[in-house]
C-alpha cells in the first residue's frame, strides 16, 4: 500500500475516534485533539482524499473510527481529549504492539488495512531468534548462511549471464565482493519480476534449499512446547498490553474491529497443542507453519495458519534477506482475537471466568 494512502487510512480511523462521520467534511488543519501530525502529513490526507479511487477504504477508515468510539469494550461514546499518532517513525527496539495511535494515554490502536503481513524481521531473529532478543551481530545474508553452494552457484550463472549480455562489464569472481555499483547494475539488468529463463532452474534451487533447510532449522530451535506458544504469540502480536485493531481484511470484504487479548486470556481460554512446520515449493523460498490449538471450554481444535517468504531485500544480490511472515487465517478468527462489537464472546462471560480455574 502506498505511503500516503497508509497514512490517510490511520489519520481517517484517529478522525473517527474524534467523531467526524464523512471524508466530505474534513477540516482544513488538524483538530487540536489530533496530535504529532505535521503539515505535510495533513498535506498528505488532504491530496489523498482527492483520489476517488480510495474514498470507499477512506471512507471505511471513518467508520472504524466511528465504531471504536461507540463501542461498549471500546470509548463507549466518549469523545477523547488526545489522539496521539504515531507516524512513520521506525520502532527503537522490537515492539510487540504494532501501535498506530494512542487515545488519551491509554488505548493503543493499530490500523490493518487490507494486509495479511504480521511482522518483518530478519531471518536470524525469526529462525534462531524466535523473535525473542533482538540479535546484536551484523545480520547475515540465509541464503550463503543455509544454501551456500545453490546461492554461489546461482550468482557465478548471472554473472556469466550479465557478462554475456553486456560483453564489456565485468563482476567481481565473488557476491561477498559486490560495490553499490555492481549491486545497482545487477538490480538495472534483473529488473523483470521474473528471472531469465537461463537463470530460473538455479533459482529454484536456491528457492527449494533455502526452504527446506530453514524449515529443518526452525523446528529444531522449536522441540519445546513452550517456545512454539511463545513465537505464536509473538508472531500474532500478543503481548501484555490488550490493544484494538481496525482496519479492513486482505480481500476488503469486511471490517476488522476487534480487541487484541493478552497471554493471560489465551492461558484462559486456549492451550497450544503444537505447531507445525513444512517447506513450500513456490516462487520464492518460503516456509508454512500451522498452530493446532484446543479450545479449553468446547475442547475443540482450531487452526491459525501462516507462511513466511524469505525474500530479497531492495533488489537480487542487493542486502540481506528479509523474513515476511503473513497470516493465512482470518483475523477474524484467531484466538483471543475479540470482535469489539459483540457484546459477549462466543463462549460467553460466565465461560471464560470458570475456564480460569481449569
Amino acid at each position: 500500500m502506498p505511503a500516503e494512502l497508509t497514512i490517510a487510512t490511520e489519520l481517517c480511523t484517529a478522525l473517527g475516534t474524534l467523531g467526524y462521520e464523512s471524508i466530505l467534511d474534513m477540516p482544513s488543519s488538524p483538530p487540536k485533539e489530533l496530535e504529532r501530525v505535521g503539515p505535510s502529513d495533513w498535506q498528505s490526507l488532504l491530496n489523498t482524499l482527492k483520489h476517488s479511487t480510495h474514498s470507499k477504504t477512506l471512507s471505511c477508515a471513518l467508520i472504524n473510527g466511528n465504531a471504536f468510539l461507540h463501542a461498549h469494550s471500546a470509548l463507549r461514546g466518549r469523545l477523547p481529549a488526545k489522539v496521539e499518532w504515531r507516524g512513520p517513525t521506525r520502532t527503537t527496539g522490537f515492539e510487540m504492539v504494532p501501535a498506530d495511535l494512542r487515545i488519551d494515554h491509554v488505548y493503543l490502536v493499530s490500523c490493518k488495512y487490507a494486509s495479511n503481513v504480521l511482522i518483518n524481521p530478519s531471518p536470524t531473529h525469526l529462525f534462531d531468534n524466535l523473535l525473542q532478543s533482538r540479535p546484536t551481530n551484523p545480520s547475515k545474508n540465509w541464503y550463503l548462511e543455509v544454501a551456500k553452494d545453490e546461492f554461489n552457484t546461482l550468482f557465478q550463472k548471472t554473472k556469466s549471464y550479465i557478462e554475456h549480455l553486456h560483453p564489456y562489464s565485468r563482476m567481481p569472481d565473488s557476491y561477498l565482493s559486490l560495490t553499490s555499483q555492481d549491486k545497482a547494475f545487477i538490480k538495472e539488468v534483473l529488473s523483470e519480476n521474473r528471472w531469465p529463463s537461463e537463470l530460473f532452474p538455479y533459482y529454484q534451487a536456491l528457492c527449494d534449499v533455502v526452504a527446506s533447510n530453514t524449515a529443518n532449522r526452525w523446528k529444531k530451535n522449536l522441540k519445546d512446547i513452550k517456545l512454539q506458544e511463545l513465537l505464536l504469540w509473538r508472531m500474532l502480536r500478543i503481548s501484555e498490553a490488550p490493544y484494538y485493531m481496525l482496519g479492513v481484511s486482505k480481500d476488503a470484504k469486511e471490517t476488522l474491529r476487534l480487541r487484541i487479548g493478552t497471554p493471560w486470556d489465551w492461558n484462559s481460554l486456549f492451550k497450544l497443542k503444537g505447531l507445525e512446520i513444512t517447506p513450500k515449493s513456490a516462487g520464492q523460498p518460503t516456509v508454512s507453519w500451522r498452530a493446532i490449538v484446543i479450545n479449553k471450554v468446547t475442547q475443540k481444535e482450531l487452526y491459525v495458519q501462516g507462511h513466511v517468504e524469505v525474500r530479497w531485500s531492495h533488489g537480487r544480490f542487493n542486502q540481506n534477506p528479509e523474513a515476511k511472515v503473513y497470516l493465512d487465517t482470518p483475523h477474524k478468527e484467531l484466538p483471543v482475537y475479540f470482535d469489539i462489537e459483540k457484546e459477549e464472546s462466543e463462549i460467553g462471560i460466565a465461560d471464560h471466568q470458570n475456564s480460569l480455574f481449569d
